[in-house]
């Protein structure tokens, strides 16, 4: 069988500097900020999801399964627009809504992948500039 090769915009990532977390993410996926936008307003549902079922009055094992519910469907969310698996290693055994530093972990993770997609778009342009202004020379 013949093989395609070309650079697809994946990248890797390691997680807070710890070589056995790597996450591979397509940063150069126009579309993805698009689905970022889309998943802020999903997180805001499952963060007030969250806020209720911890200050329910239901019996512990209901509030833990709601959590746990809560927890498993940002995870896979999150995997679907990074088209990737990347919530189990990014989050471990964490609750991604667990708060740090005043924000929910994942608003965390969510800032540092809009940063390298911030820088990954601007480095992008600018190489395509240079192709952009050569063809306008030939109007």
């Amino acid at each position: 069988m013949s093989n395609l090769s070309f650079n697809d915009g994946y990248k890797e990532f390691t997680i807070n500097s710890d070589e056995s977390k790597v996450i591979r993410i397509n940063i150069s996926d126009v579309n993805l900020a698009d689905r970022l936008i889309d998943f802020e307003k999903f997180l805001n549902k499952k963060s007030a999801e969250y806020s209720a079922a911890k200050d329910s009055e239901q019996s512990l094992e209901e509030i833990r399964a709601d959590l746990s519910r809560i927890d498993r469907e940002t995870r896979d969310e999150l995997d679907r627009i990074l088209d990737t698996t990347a919530a189990d290693i990014v989050f471990g055994n964490a609750h991604c809504l667990s708060p740090v530093d005043g924000q929910p972990m994942i608003k965390g993770f969510l800032t540092a992948v809009m940063n390298e997609y911030d820088k990954q778009m601007k480095k992008e342009f600018k190489k395509a500039d240079k192709y952009v202004n050569a063809a306008k020379k030939y109007k």
